[in-house]
């Protein structure tokens, strides 16, 4: 009898025409070895409500900057919250920045604000008492001692050197026509981006600048031909930047160039499911880091799902943790409501795997191929309740609709290597499909999946 080994290391790949058979991965991740893992569980940080963006500062003993729709807040590691200031809701969506000197810049569409955190002063920024020449500013960064607005209408400022308050009345500049309109600000190995709709450009720092030079140059040579979707798609990764580009692509830009993610092949039938979202000019991009994992995470919540990169294992996932902020590069992560740390104590969800479609004969066959056996092997036998724990596997003979639900136990406690074995005789003429499933809170790995066909 003929062993075959299927391939579980697919994530979400959506082909252009889903009836072809579509690998699909939910609630779970692929591992850098290909093994397939839970995503992390939600530890209740803090509960607070309308959250729009948070950020983790180093001043004094850390701490996280949280703006929710009418309040800018700083929530200690131990969740103890206390109110910086109160602001005016403008329903946009918000970026937050920090300067070398620990100030605090925010954008939410509407106004900037800054923060110091050494004076504890709160200030509205306006053109009289800051030179503040931007008007509805969406999108800020910090960049070497700068701190950098973007305004909706394309106008971008830089602040003094070390000084979020203070902006150089000749410093402002406007983006090309050819980003038609802007979206957002970002940087990786000390270069500018500046995002649009339909393109990006890059400014590099100059030579020699003091406080009376402009203190960027424009790279008249790099051009992008599309840009990003929203102004809150883009983040910062590990010397690259993430972004959700107006092709409706996943994509990565660094110093090389760029990638679509997780790959060129799946670009086209990615881009042909996002596009059917509904406002997902609203998506939310966030990037976080679980146990030596780093997560690209792109939120939709009106359709209540996530697509998750793992820059590690170089596959994307589907998860229904609707994320739409990060602490970059911390185990800590925040929801329209509360912000929680990340943790190996995982939540109770429906965790599914679908495989690739499995073409065992392209010809007109002679007989038809028999399934015997399925076989999961996983890593488990960890402490369990009373009830018991069950895969739910099902077969699709046409990618399309999927026979009766057989139920497997999992391997009793102190049962790492238990086998989940289905025997079964179900004959099939072409194709083969596999569904797996569980609900529950159990921690486990899926290392293999093999079947037995005559």
């Amino acid at each position: 009898m003929p062993v075959i080994t299927v391939p579980i290391n697919k994530g979400f790949s959506p082909d252009w025409n889903t009836r072809l058979g579509s690998p699909d991965l939910v609630n779970m991740f692929v591992g850098q070895s290909g093994e397939l893992y839970p995503t992390p569980g939600m530890s209740l940080l803090v509960s607070i409500d309308n959250i729009r963006k948070i950020h983790f500062t180093p001043f004094k003993s850390t701490s996280y900057i949280v703006v929710t729709s009418s309040n800018v807040l700083r929530v200690d590691l131990s969740g103890d919250v206390s109110l910086i200031s109160t602001i005016i809701n403008s329903g946009l969506q918000v970026q937050i920045a920090e300067n070398l000197q620990n100030q605090i810049a925010i954008s939410d569409g509407r106004n900037g604000y800054v923060y110091d955190q050494n004076t504890s002063v709160f200030t509205k920024l306006d053109p009289v008492n800051n030179n503040f020449a931007i008007t509805s500013p969406i999108s800020v960064i910090s960049l070497n001692s700068y701190i950098i607005f973007l305004g909706s209408d394309g106008i971008w400022q830089v602040s003094l050197p070390n000084q979020a308050v203070q902006y150089d009345p000749e410093g402002e500049q406007k983006i090309d026509s050819s980003l038609t309109s802007a979206k957002c600000l970002s940087s990786v190995d000390n270069n500018l981006f500046i995002f649009g709709l339909t393109g990006i450009e890059r400014w590099i720092p100059t030579l020699n600048t003091n406080v009376y030079l402009f203190p960027f140059q424009k790279d008249t040579n790099y051009k992008k031909d599309f840009g990003a979707i929203s102004s809150a798609c883009v983040a910062n990764g590990i010397n690259k930047i993430y972004f959700l580009s107006s092709r409706f692509i996943p994509m990565s830009l660094d110093s090389n160039g760029m990638l679509e993610l997780p790959d060129q092949q799946n670009a086209i039938g990615i881009s042909k499911i996002i596009s059917q979202y509904q406002e997902k000019e609203l998506c939310h991009g966030s990037f976080y880091s679980f146990r030596g994992n780093y997560f690209f995470h792109i939120t939709f919540q009106k359709e209540g799902i996530s697509l998750v990169y793992n820059q590690n294992s170089n596959k994307l996932t589907k998860s229904d943790d609707l994320i739409i902020s990060s602490a970059q590069n911390h185990e800590v992560v925040a929801k329209q409501s509360n912000v929680y740390n990340l943790s190996l104590e995982t939540d109770y969800k429906k965790r599914t795997l679908i495989t690739e479609r499995l073409v065992l004969y392209k010809e007109q066959a002679n007989s038809r191929n028999l399934l015997n056996g399925i076989e999961v092997k996983m890593v488990q036998g960890y402490s369990q309740k009373i009830e018991p724990q069950l895969l739910e596997i099902s077969l699709s003979l046409d990618s399309d609709s999927w026979l009766n639900v057989i139920r497997i136990p999992f391997g009793l406690t102190g049962e790492r290597n238990h086998l989940a074995i289905l025997k079964c005789n179900v004959s099939f003429p072409y194709e083969l499909t596999l569904k797996i499933e569980y609900h529950g809170n159990y921690n486990f790995t899926i290392e293999k999946l093999t079947l037995t066909v005559n």
